[in-house]
């Protein structure tokens, strides 16, 4: 399933434009390695080491000795990269791809987690974190990284190769079960369904039901409770579950925990006619401009009002519950699922805090 080497480089770092010849820059990203490799040494022999290209070309040139298995060159090239451009996230996602090929996994999840510290939506990294985790047996952590790279806004056409490989893997790593597993008797975990009625992004309502897993700790309570709300994905919602996010962390904490799945994924999705209330939408004669279209376009309140809405139906249910101490709530959340969270606390929700 899984490639030896990964190397993968974002060329849209940088400008085609600039102080390389065009021929130079234009070889150095595409045609035959051999030919590839001669043009990057162009640039970097003859280029300002100051211009984006020049810190690119050693980059590229990485990742074209790394698929040559050319290890001791391509990381004296990721060394110079990250030498010429710290801030970067790029060059050290390429330097861990060549430690993961040495077979040095330690120094290779290190360089990824300094890529994604330094941007956060770096999908390759992940991607490559994910091989790296992998490699040790650390399976739990490989998916979790793959289904962060899903959740990601795929801003470089490449990118979105690499989220169908990585919903392919997530399928084959994660059964069913693993997907949706049994409650624990032992973590007093439940699973209830829980009425909804939604405002879908075309006008039309949907009435449906979401599951919600909860966890109380041993003991009568009340205790503080945290809601946790999951990330949002058009490409991984079927594949998504049931959410148990971050239980253990905060069950040692002395908090119960209450896990809603939104509408439209996993367990709360539906086989037929599924719908996706969270998608954002342009208004009528509006063009996107980019992969994503600017920010200012897109209206996300309908999306919001769904995210929010489930938050607060889960805090309704919370009200009826004995064990749950309701003026002291939490509400924490990834991605899309934290802004949800935000907005949730906006609104003064009883005894919720962000």
């Amino acid at each position: 399933m899984w490639r030896r080497v990964v190397g993968l480089v974002v060329l849209a770092l940088v400008s085609v434009s600039g102080e390389a010849g065009h021929c130079d820059w234009q070889g150095c990203i595409e045609g035959a390695t051999e030919q590839r490799i001669a043009a990057c040494t162009a640039i970097i022999e003859g280029g300002n080491r100051n211009h984006d290209q020049f810190k690119a070309a050693h980059v590229i040139r990485a990742s074209l000795y790394l698929a040559k298995r050319a290890f001791d060159l391509a990381l004296v090239d990721a060394n110079t990269a990250i030498q010429l451009d710290p801030d970067k996230a790029a060059p050290y996602s390429m330097r861990g791809s060549i430690h993961y090929g040495l077979g040095e996994m330690d120094q290779a999840i290190e360089d990824f987690n300094q890529a994604i510290r330094r941007d956060p939506k770096f999908i390759p990294a992940y991607s490559n974190r994910a091989h790296a985790y992998l490699a040790i047996g650390e399976r739990e952590l490989a998916v979790a990284d793959l289904k962060i790279e899903l959740e990601l806004p795929a801003s470089v056409k490449q990118w979105e190769g690499l989220q169908n490989l990585a919903l392919s893997s997530v399928q084959k790593l994660t059964s069913a079960k693993e997907l949706n597993p049994d409650p624990d008797p032992a973590l007093n975990e439940a699973i209830v369904k829980v009425p909804l009625s939604l405002k879908l992004p075309t006008g039309a309502e949907h009435r449906g039901e979401f599951v919600l897993t909860t966890f109380k700790p041993k003991g009568p309570g009340p205790f503080p409770t945290v809601i946790v709300s999951h990330g949002h994905s058009s490409v991984l919602r079927t594949a998504f579950g049931r959410n148990r996010m971050l239980w253990s962390y905060f069950m040692q904490r002395g908090f119960a925990v209450l896990a809603p799945t939104r509408i439209g994924h996993g367990v709360s999705s539906t086989p037929v006619a599924p719908v996706d209330p969270e998608v954002p939408q342009l208004p009528a004669g509006v063009v996107p401009t980019g992969p994503d279209g600017r920010c200012d376009s897109w209206d996300f309140r309908p999306a919001s009002e769904a995210g929010v809405a489930h938050i607060l139906a889960t805090i309704q249910y919370a009200a009826t519950l004995p064990w749950v101490a309701i003026d002291n709530i939490v509400l924490v959340g990834a991605l899309a699922g934290g802004f949800y969270s935000l907005l949730a606390t906006a609104t003064a929700p009883r005894g919720s805090e962000p």
